[in-house]
């Protein structure tokens, strides 16, 4: 009978010691699993954004846009009076793509840096073809998150620029 007992309390000492162990070691697998799905989804919004952004109408669109820069309230402003759906759209299309992409990074589904990477030189061409107009009173809110977008840029940049030179001391 003592054996019995002995090799009993042994069992039981191993399952107090192995269970949170096989527990912890579950949330762990579980963390790394939900960080896996992150990536993917992650990697899977930036493919989705960079068709959208090499479409033929979004190339159309920036052509556009660049064709009339510094007439872009106006351009926008006759379309919209004369109805033509075409123009307003291909001058408005590039804004709102880079609004959209700015309320992903604003609410945390892409990173700033991951964003900033991909489309920062673009975001701040576009920014600053599109910034005389939506900053009037007249447009303001009109694509508030492309705002926010350039300032979350303008913060990475900055923080780029003090790790480069960190680096360089």
């Amino acid at each position: 009978m003592p054996q019995e007992t002995t090799l009993l309390s042994t069992a039981v000492n191993w399952a107090l010691i192995a269970t949170p162990i096989i527990i912890f070691g579950g949330f762990i697998f579980a963390w790394w699993q939900l960080r896996s799905m992150r990536n993917a989804r992650v990697a899977e919004l930036i493919v989705a954004l960079g068709k959208e952004w090499d479409s033929d109408g979004m190339a159309e669109s920036r052509r556009k846009v660049n064709e009339v820069k510094e007439d872009i309230q106006k351009a926008y402003e006759d379309a919209d009076k004369e109805n033509k759906i075409e123009v307003f759209t291909s001058l408005t299309r590039v804004a709102n793509f880079f609004d959209e992409l700015g309320a992903l990074v604003a609410e945390g589904c892409l990173d700033t840096s991951c964003a900033y990477d991909v489309w920062g030189k673009a975001e701040k061409s576009y920014y600053a073809i599109y910034e005389p107009m939506i900053s009037t009173k007249k447009y303001e809110g009109y694509v508030q998150y492309f705002t926010k977008l350039h300032e979350f840029f303008i913060k990475e940049e900055a923080r780029r620029s003090k790790v480069k030179k960190r680096h360089a001391s």
